[in-house]
């Protein structure tokens, strides 16, 4: 082993001990390196340090020069740094080996300093003589103090990232994105999916396929924000949760770490909360019908009345083609007014969830006026003023309706039976800055205004305050449920408009509500001008309804159709059996004793895969053209219909 010369390292050394040239590289390593002497007992006296320990020891707030240290024994040099007394016996005792077993010993070493801790790898090499006696220790060190600290740094961030993951409230875990296997969740997932942490599985997916597409978007490195997601929980149950989801690299392996929040609780409050608002409108309907059944009544007997006049007069003057002719034309038009006062009797009393469409107020505001008309007092004069260039916008046109009947038979209320005026007004408005600020809903744009006054007694503020609280009312016992306002403040909010309300008492009452305008046009109503006529075809005909067989038969036979008639379903299937090729086109009534329309068409279907049957019903019961269509049937007729569109339908399904 070679021999170092104490004089090149800093002096010290006893005359006797050899010098080398390796002395050099003992002062120019960056290893901090201390060479101790071998002395009876044994002692460890230190004979050299090199440039870089002083340096360390420098640097770590120890404040002593070589000549403090050199000739001192390990203990002194320990008691010199500050050692703690069970360090240095450690210290002495790892020395002490390496002399008498003349073995390296390489380990870590932590010491604490003034300036904090400091670790360096040790290495502690005997230097023995000729003989094979240690007589040297020497001391090698690389400080690794920066490396010690940042892996200690790494451990306690991971550890924290653990505890967070561990312990936030929403449910997490971590998957590969490629097998996806659950590879980590933390305890609010465990409770959710009800596994344990040796039984993480990944089958809580009620729908396999969304599993995997969300963990293949991650593993692409695609952004995932939170979307809905079905999952299974505690054995069957299913939740609903939103799903959010950040990639992590886990070596090389492409991981997700996937948040589950639940909403489960929160989209029942919500579909509760539909549903309560549901039977709020229906049972405010049920009110306002309540108050229109007088008025309907009244105006529905009118048109009786000149419909059994007019009939009247045609049996009389029989013998007058014209006169006759004139008759028959007051008749369709009464029959007309009467189909249209039912239509929007059923509309308006519908308990259906809203349809949005595009929709010209104009229109709905002139029939809510008619019926408002039917239904309030003749001392109430009502001014219908309606722009009809009013804009298009996106809405229900049966919710529209119920919005002017509530505030017109409140306004009505409102003016105590006394002469008084009712003023309808629809308008286009231009909304700018100043006034969007007004409405805090409402942004400047283009608006379809309705406005709503009368000339009763008015509002004071407290009845101002409180008028769009559910059950707020001001009438007497029996006289109304105070849903009105309430349900028109929740219709006028859904179709993201805004209305204000100006009263005074004495002075009346002006509601404006504004509906946001859309781009695009009512789809216009296309009639035929003149009706297409068959060319022989057989129909079969089926309605329970003598009355109105014939008078359809009838009908059929005019537009040149050949035409089968039978009142019980039963018959009609029977013939329809014995040859379904014999008729071309099949028109059933829906409500009929023995079997229904629906089962009737049934049976005709499989008897004929191909026939071309269609629905008549005066009253549909939440049938629509499409579910119809969806049966495999060619459509649904509404009684009454024109003699126009009976011919047009029946041509289309015959040339499809």
């Amino acid at each position: 082993m070679p021999a170092i010369d104490a004089e090149a390292v800093g002096g010290g050394a006893q005359p006797s001990e050899p010098v080398e040239p390796f002395a050099v590289a003992f002062n120019g390593t960056r290893d901090m390196m201390v060479l101790f002497r071998v002395e009876p007992g044994p002692t460890l006296r230190l004979v050299a340090a090199n440039a870089e320990y002083m340096r360390t020891l420098r640097s770590l707030g120890f404040d002593v020069a070589l000549a403090d240290l050199q000739g001192s024994t390990l203990d002194e040099v320990g008691l010199r740094l500050k050692f703690a007394p069970d360090a240095l016996q450690a210290l002495l005792a790892r020395y002490r080996e390496v002399a008498e077993s003349r073995t390296p010993l390489s380990l870590e070493e932590r010491t604490d300093t003034p300036r904090g801790p400091h670790f360096g790898e040790t290495v502690l090499t005997p230097v023995c003589d000729a003989t094979g006696t240690c007589t040297h220790v020497l001391y090698a060190a690389r400080d690794i103090t920066d490396r010690k600290l940042a892996e200690q740094a790494l451990k306690e961030s991971e550890l924290r990232a653990r505890q967070i993951f561990k312990a936030t409230p929403v449910a997490m875990m971590i998957a590969e994105c490629e097998s996806g296997r659950i590879l980590d969740g933390n305890a609010r997932s465990l409770e959710l999916f009800d596994f344990s942490e040796s039984d993480l599985l990944p089958d809580f997916w009620l729908e396999p396929e969304a599993g995997r597409r969300v963990l293949r978007c991650v593993g692409e490195g695609a952004p995932l924000p939170a979307i809905e997601h079905h999952v299974r929980a505690r054995g069957a149950e299913a939740r609903t949760c939103l799903v959010s989801a950040e990639s992590l690299k886990l070596g090389e392996v492409c991981c997700a770490v996937l948040a589950f929040h639940d909403v489960t609780e929160q989209r029942r409050m919500e579909r509760e909360k539909s549903e309560l608002e549901m039977q709020l409108v229906q049972a405010q309907k049920l009110e306002a019908l309540g108050t229109l059944a007088g008025g309907i009544a009244h105006d529905f007997n009118n048109i009786l009345t000149a419909i059994l006049a007019y009939s009247d007069l045609a049996v009389i003057d029989a013998d007058d083609p014209r006169s006759v002719r004139e008759y028959a034309t007051e008749i369709r038009q009464a029959s007309a007014r009467a189909k249209e006062l039912v239509r929007q009797i059923l509309a308006f009393g519908r308990n259906a969830r809203p349809e949005r469409r595009p929709i010209a107020l104009h229109s709905v505001v002139q029939e809510a006026s008619r019926l408002l008309r039917s239904s309030l007092p003749t001392s109430l004069e009502i001014r219908c003023l309606v722009d009809q260039d009013s804009p298009v916008v996106l809405g229900d046109p049966t919710q529209i309706h119920q919005i002017i009947m509530n505030l017109g038979t409140n306004a009505a209320h409102a003016m105590l039976g006394a002469p008084g005026v009712l003023t309808i007004k629809l308008q286009r408005l231009e909304l700018d800055d100043s006034m969007a600020r007004l409405h805090p809903n409402l942004k400047p744009g283009l608006f379809a205004m309705l406005e709503v006054a009368d000339s009763g007694h008015g509002m004071d503020e407290a009845t101002l305050a409180r008028m769009f609280e559910p059950f707020f009312t001001t009438k007497g016992p029996g006289e109304g449920t105070g849903l009105g306002l309430a349900v028109v403040h929740g219709i006028v909010r859904d179709h993201g408009g805004a209305i204000s309300v100006t009263s005074r008492v004495g002075e009346g009452s002006c509601f404006r509500l504004y509906f946001p305008a859309i781009d695009g046009e009512e789809e216009p109503v296309v009639t035929a001008n003149l009706p297409p006529r068959g060319a022989g075809e057989h129909i079969l005909l089926l309605d329970d309804e003598l009355s109105v067989g014939v008078s359809m038969r009838l009908v059929l036979e005019r537009l040149g159709y050949r035409v089968s008639s039978f009142a019980s379903p039963l018959d009609a299937l029977a013939r329809f059996r014995a040859g379904p090729r014999d008729f071309d086109l099949v028109i059933t009534d829906l409500t009929m004793p023995q079997m229904s329309g629906l089962e009737f068409a049934e049976q005709v279907l499989r008897a004929q895969a191909d026939a071309r049957v269609f629905l008549a019903s005066g009253f549909s019961g939440g049938l629509t053209q499409e579910k119809v269509r969806a049966l495999g049937l060619r459509g649904l007729f509404m009684k009454p219909f024109s003699y126009e569109r009976l011919a047009l339908e029946l041509r289309r399904a015959l040339e499809s």
